[in-house]
């Protein structure tokens, strides 16, 4: 293009556009740009294309010489582990088509570095709700959810907050949070947040917020619910052991706010909150604080009006002693 106006920039990167040249332009550079922009799944894609080309043309070459046999077995291993891998981007690719109707940019300025970026936020409405799970984490239909847009994080000094809190930083969170930036960095490692969204980003994005909160002071409850949230994300993703072991971060901050006597001040009452400590001891196999935080909730049954959270903890109660019968049987056997 001719136009080197911001408002053009602005309105371009808007629709989609990931550089804006300004005419005249060497053939050189033009290059060199559109392979920087080239879809990493796309490069993945054709990468994995051509190996399985050049494994296919040396199976063919000795599949029927006896003498090679374990290795043929050994291809045709690596042959099938890349089928089930361009399998997977081709379903990654599908899902990046519908991105555009899903989502939209937002120019931000980082409050930290100053740094301009352009943020994800999503249209609600195109969010289709499931079901809820037994710790209040909102299933939606497809392949991303709104958690995962959430958190807003800049990609040069990777601070990270919710997107209502990320300008509303104050000067002296601001020293604080420049101090943490190589701390971010080897948290992060080689994640690239200017990238869209993708599962590790997604995780990683409350985990840089965890950091970045707990500079400023917030509360053990709040950076909890961080964490939980990063392993909601997990578990979207069918990242069992990586949810576990966030919920486990969880966990240590929520004992914390429950020593503080801090739990039951965010979204959820007291009751709540204890109702909630057992149900992620349940999910990490815990089941002997689970049963005791369980029980907690139900000897209130008659004594508070939150009969609905007693009903969830006596039935989360039942599903313990299944799942603890079960993992007795199976330790039995061995």
């Amino acid at each position: 293009t001719a136009y080197g106006v911001k408002e053009y920039v602005v309105k371009a990167a808007a629709k989609g556009v990931n550089y804006y040249l300004i005419k005249p332009v060497e053939l050189a550079f033009l290059r060199k740009r559109v392979e920087e922009v080239l879809s990493p799944v796309e490069k993945k894609y054709s990468k994995l294309k051509s190996s399985t080309k050049m494994l296919m043309e040396s199976l063919a070459e000795i599949e029927n010489d006896a003498s090679m046999t374990e290795h043929v077995k050994e291809l045709k291993k690596q042959i099938k582990e890349i089928a089930s891998k361009l399998g997977d981007i081709e379903k990654e690719k599908k899902e990046e088509s519908v991105t555009k109707d899903y989502f939209f940019n937002k120019e931000v300025v980082c409050p930290v570095c100053a740094a301009d970026f352009f943020a994800i936020n999503y249209k609600q409405k195109n969010f289709h709700f499931v079901r809820r799970d037994a710790d209040f984490h909102e299933v939606y239909e497809g392949s991303y959810s709104p958690i995962m847009f959430d958190v807003w994080v800049c990609p040069e000094c990777l601070y990270a907050a919710k997107k209502d809190d990320f300008g509303k930083i104050k000067v002296k969170e601001i020293e604080l949070i420049a101090k943490g930036k190589e701390e971010r960095k080897n948290i992060a490692g080689d994640i690239d947040f200017k990238e869209f969204r993708n599962y590790d980003s997604s995780r990683m994005s409350y985990i840089l917020a965890a950091n970045c909160y707990d500079k400023i002071g917030y509360k053990n409850e709040y950076i909890g619910n961080l964490y939980l949230k990063s392993a909601w994300i997990a578990r979207e993703k069918g990242r069992s052991e990586e949810e576990k072991k966030l919920i486990k971060e969880s966990l240590k901050n929520f004992a914390k706010a429950e020593e503080a006597g801090e739990g039951g001040r965010g979204a959820l009452s007291e009751l709540g909150f204890v109702y909630l400590i057992g149900e992620l001891y349940r999910r990490i196999d815990d089941f002997v604080n689970a049963e005791k935080y369980f029980n907690k909730v139900i000897e209130q049954r008659d004594k508070t009006k939150e009969k609905d959270i007693v009903k969830m903890a006596a039935a989360q109660f039942e599903q313990l002693k299944l799942e603890r019968n079960k993992k007795k049987d199976e330790d039995d056997s061995l």
